[in-house]
């Protein structure tokens, strides 16, 4: 008997876009699994004090645990019959990475992301990119529960949302929705949020865009 595809819905996005929010929202709405990426990183901290001396074990280190995770989510999609909503994708690690690391460092770290995506079967089946204005980002990071959140600099932010934007304008692996969130608020606006569900539920493939 062929195994139906379980639909696999990640949102991505730059730091404080609202993922992780969204996310929960479209789990709940779905009845979905639910997969977040909640890691705890003990070298993010030191990573903001000094990013040259700290990059790559960071990077290593949540490149390792999200693959764990990867993993597990691999088994899950085997048993579970329900819609799995996630607040990243794997190749998320990468655009970090791509902006974190030095040439050497990045050239042994994606040796070692090709040799673990290779164990990686299942792939997003679609992808809500979730885009809004970078000053509202800087806001809203100025206010964050983290210290180290609130000391990230403004070429730094600027530099990694240049990084997510390419990476995008090149992925052609799923279908991707693209949600402006600061003209089409999905958490707070009912309406905005119904025609979300039902642009996901239709989108097939290519792009498609809700400004």
């Amino acid at each position: 008997m062929e195994k139906r595809e379980i639909e696999y819905i990640a949102i991505e996005g730059i730091m404080g876009v609202g993922k992780t929010a969204l996310a929960i929202k479209l789990a709940n709405y779905w009845k979905a699994e639910l997969v977040v990426d909640k890691l705890e990183n003990p070298f993010l901290r030191n990573f903001y004090e000094n990013k040259r001396a700290c990059a790559f074990q960071t990077q290593l280190f949540f490149l390792l645990t999200r693959y764990q995770q990867q993993l597990n989510l691999n088994q899950l999609s085997l048993f579970s019959e329900k819609k799995i909503v996630s607040d990243y994708i794997f190749e998320k690690d990468k655009i970090y990475a791509s902006v974190n690391l030095s040439e050497s460092e990045y050239y042994l770290y994606e040796k070692i992301f090709r040799l673990l995506e290779k164990n990686l079967s299942f792939k997003p089946t679609k992808i809500i990119f979730l885009q809004t204005n970078l000053e509202t980002i800087w806001k809203r990071l100025k206010k964050s529960e983290r210290e180290y959140e609130r000391k990230i600099d403004w070429e730094y932010l600027i530099t990694l949302n240049d990084s997510y934007n390419k990476f995008f304008f090149h992925y052609s692996q799923s279908p991707i929705l693209i949600v402006n969130t600061e003209s089409y608020n999905c958490l707070e606006n009912q309406k905005a949020f119904s025609d979300l569900i039902i642009t996901i539920e239709n989108l097939k493939e290519g792009r498609k865009f809700l400004a």
